[in-house]
């Protein structure tokens, strides 16, 4: 393998990305100092970090390790990148005594997706469980949300527990003052979630449109 020429790879991509040293070290769990060693030359990658890098960057370990030309590919894939839009990924946590009754989000990080989703997205959050993973939602996906504080029957949202603090992401049902929060699981220890809005609050935080497809 080149070193001169995985390093300079390395760089572009970064720089296309506009991250620092310092952001990708970060990434990868290694310090600045290896990734400048990286980018010179002075040292390759162990396979591990080549694998990270490339899942990162969203390109193959062939064209990382240069041992076949796939420029063409990257730089479409870019322009791709590049005509995406940003939204905000949310973390939720709870409530403070004095703060008020339901959880606050945090932005963690910023996600791209195609300005298509962009559209009818606020934001983007992970999954918390497998309560979905018949539909491919499963705990550590992220997904796209619509912010609102309502949903028609049969949609997915993403909802707060006053009862258990939980923010949980399950199918909607109501009848009434009863809320049914449904989950589509092939593990068993999920069971739909009553609630009597009448006796208890609970808060629609927003409905699931996607999950999250990502070039990066």
């Amino acid at each position: 393998m080149d070193a001169k020429l995985i390093g300079e790879r390395i760089r572009q991509m970064r720089k296309d990305r506009h991250l620092r040293q310092s952001d990708l070290a970060k990434e990868l769990g290694v310090r600045k100092t290896t990734i400048s060693n990286y980018e010179t030359g002075y040292s390759i990658p162990k396979r591990e970090v080549l694998g990270k890098i490339s899942k990162f960057f969203g390109v193959s370990m062939d064209y990382l390790c240069a041992s076949t030309d796939e420029t063409k590919k990257y730089l479409q894939t870019m322009e791709t990148y590049h005509q995406m839009e940003e939204i905000p990924q949310y973390e939720y946590y709870p409530f403070s005594s004095s703060g008020g009754t339901y959880p606050r989000p945090r932005t963690i990080r910023a996600t791209r997706v195609s300005r298509h989703h962009a559209q009818d997205t606020t934001f983007s959050t992970v999954v918390p469980d497998n309560a979905m993973n018949r539909l491919r939602l499963c705990e550590g996906d992220e997904v796209l949300v619509k912010e609102q504080n309502y949903a028609n029957v049969g949609q997915i949202v993403l909802a707060y527990l006053c009862r258990t603090g939980e923010v949980v992401i399950r199918r909607f049902y109501q009848n009434g003052q009863m809320i049914t929060l449904m989950p589509d699981s092939t593990d068993r220890y999920y069971e739909p979630i009553m609630i009597n809005v009448a006796e208890e609050p609970m808060e629609i935080l927003g409905v699931i449109s996607s999950a999250v497809i990502q070039i990066d």
